[in-house]
């Protein structure tokens, strides 16, 4: 991943920090990326698709490698139809365009796409450390976590968990507001355990499959 030199100012200050926490260590984290009431009606909408029993259980691996397995996560999703986006989906995803047209000029990335669900942690639930790209695909570039939890405590558990090459962690609580982004092929993180149902918006900024890549 290579850096242009972002000059102060000359993206939005938000995505600008993003960018320069990004390329020093490979992930990056705010507390502002979105107004509040953003974050305030996508927990809404989440939490009513939860109500609902719209989620159903996250698997690990892709295609004919793809199941569930409650040893390794135990979290349920929606995925978000990109051609029928509700209008606070259609207002997220244009504040990661911004994000993704802001990344692609500072690093060169290409990325062309986000594909993204909304994630609940039951209480206990947990991820294994691992990585977000997938073994036999490299289309995930920059995975993105929007936190959507209100008045999440220290106590109530459940932080993003994120390791740095020598296995040094820094832990994410997931409050309402807070953004991240990891690179989804070096970054290995987990998610631990909450006490409480935890809810964030997971997605991933792509890059075009192999084969279409000239």
């Amino acid at each position: 991943m290579r850096d242009r030199g972002v000059a102060a100012g000359r993206f939005e200050d938000r995505f600008s920090l993003l960018i320069h926490q990004l390329v020093e260590r490979g992930w990056a984290v705010t507390e502002d990326f979105v107004p509040p009431w953003i974050v305030r009606e996508l927990f809404a909408e989440a939490h009513d698709l939860w109500r609902q029993g719209r989620f159903r259980p996250a698997g690990i691996g892709r295609g004919a490698h793809y199941r569930v397995c409650s040893e390794i996560r135990g979290d349920v999703i929606f995925w978000w139809d990109e051609d029928a986006p509700t209008p606070i989906q259609r207002i997220y995803r244009a504040e990661i365009e911004r994000l993704r047209l802001a990344l692609n000029e500072a690093l060169f990335l290409s990325l062309v796409e986000f594909e993204v669900h909304y994630a609940v942690f039951p209480p206990g639930a947990f991820y294994q450390r691992h990585r977000d790209r997938f073994r036999m695909a490299d289309e995930r570039m920059i995975s993105c976590i929007l936190y959507v939890n209100p008045e999440w405590s220290d106590e109530d558990g459940g932080a993003l968990r994120i390791y740095d090459p020598q296995g040094a962690a820094s832990d994410i609580l997931p409050r309402a507001g807070t953004f991240a982004l990891l690179r989804s092929d070096t970054v290995e993180h987990e998610v631990l355990p909450p006490r409480r149902s935890r809810f964030s918006v997971t997605g991933w900024l792509r890059r075009r499959p192999r084969e279409f890549r000239i």
